[in-house]
């Protein structure tokens, strides 16, 4: 046995750039082998519009189709598919981790080995059947229809995706296969996967429609997760992607550790990928601690080197420079997004964050409290929330 951990980078973020995300980061804290002598192998997957190779010309293309209109992403869930396939063997623990666009990455993989199982080394036509069939939102191609369990016990004899697909084959006499389940996923800040603005009109509506989700809910194949979300990312093209039915999750059969949280900052300074991480950092060490509690060794060193550089009152962006030309162009016409409606769901710190007392104000807040308009369903509460009582982030606590 041994752990395969996944991780699936945003838009136009690569191994060699000088500010990595949390992606990044965390794929570089997980040691060969783990605390308990099992061995760990980390992927790591560069996000879209990344050129890989090519001409100039088409690194260009790359960089502009992948990373403004998201093009190519079913190429990185391709890939990722196919990489965990050749290593994995049944019985092995899978953790998978993305942001932005990375996060759909990954919540569409899983949602392809649903789907489709995971066939060892499957060539390009198979993983297009893959791919068809996992696109198809007919009621025949569903997970558990006759016709995909057929299919699995085809390409992928190996494992089983679901109890229904276990009873199945015993009821037919097929050998069984291991049950499969994604030991841990742990995602920032998931954008719809193209994240094209509506006001683009016709170009908009096809392309995303193409890539959107086939629904908002957390598979039941991953045992446990958690969503780091940002309040304070207001760019019209960047609306969340949130999970919808985390409540029936935790009150069924196999209950696992499901959380989703809203965090302090925008969207990169929940993800990373800037040389502020003052932010960025507490969203890390969340996801991190939600991969230990779930059997991956990360570093203990790595992830003390992180902590010392939180601070919950840091800056909401990422980037000492400011907003970009292309970031300001996406802000125009920007709406706070639609926050969390119940308490819990909002991180510790940024409960720190909005009870700082007004002496203790950073010079940067201007003398203004942290009063972000997507915490208005819940901010009648937030001053009564009982902090005493945390144990989770007791080394961001600011009052």
């Amino acid at each position: 046995m041994k752990r395969i951990a996944i991780f699936c980078d945003g838009t136009w973020n690569g191994a060699d750039q000088p500010f990595p995300t949390n992606v990044r980061r965390l794929a570089l804290m997980i040691p060969p082998k783990g605390t308990d002598g099992v061995p760990q192998l980390s992927l790591y997957f560069q996000g879209v519009g990344v050129p890989e190779d090519g001409t100039w010309l088409e690194r260009l293309d790359e960089r502009i189709s992948g990373g403004a209109m998201g093009i190519g992403l079913d190429k990185k869930i391709a890939i990722a598919y196919e990489h965990l396939g050749r290593h994995y063997e049944p019985g092995d623990e899978v953790h998978v981790f993305g942001f932005s666009r990375g996060a759909y990455t990954a919540r569409s993989l899983i949602g392809l080995i649903r789907s489709c199982g995971l066939p060892r080394r499957p060539p390009a036509e198979v993983v297009e059947e893959c791919f068809a069939r996992y696109r198809d939102r007919s009621g025949e191609l569903k997970p558990d229809a006759p016709s995909s369990m057929e299919f699995r016990l085809r390409v992928s004899p190996q494992i089983t995706t679901s109890p229904t697909e276990e009873a199945w084959r015993r009821a037919m006499g097929h050998p069984a296969g291991h049950p499969f389940r994604v030991a841990y996923l742990g995602i920032w800040d998931t954008v719809g996967a193209l994240g094209i603005p509506s006001y683009w009109g016709l170009p908009a509506r096809l392309l995303n429609r193409k890539y959107r989700f086939h629904d908002t809910a957390l598979s039941r194949s991953v045992a446990s997760a958690r969503h780091a979300v940002a309040l304070d990312e207001r760019r019209r093209p960047f609306v969340p992607t949130l999970w919808t039915n985390l409540d029936e999750l935790r009150a069924g059969p196999e209950a696992g550790d499901y959380r989703q949280e809203w965090f302090a900052g925008v969207h990169g300074a929940v993800g990373g990928g800037g040389d502020i991480v003052t932010l960025s950092g507490i969203a890390l060490i969340w996801i991190a601690e939600g991969a230990r509690a779930a059997g991956l060794t990360v570093s203990s060193e790595a992830l003390g080197e992180v902590r010392r550089g939180c601070d919950a009152s840091g800056e909401l962006y990422n980037s000492s420079e400011g907003r970009s030309l292309i970031e300001r162009i996406m802000g125009i016409g920007g709406r706070w997004r639609d926050g969390p409606t119940e308490i819990g769901a909002v991180a510790h710190p940024a409960v720190s964050r909005w009870r700082l007392p007004k002496e203790r104000f950073p010079r940067s807040w201007s003398g203004k409290a942290y009063r972000p308009k997507t915490l208005a369903g819940v901010a009648q509460g937030l001053d009564s929330f009982d902090l005493a009582a945390l144990h989770d982030y007791s080394a961001f606590r600011t009052v």
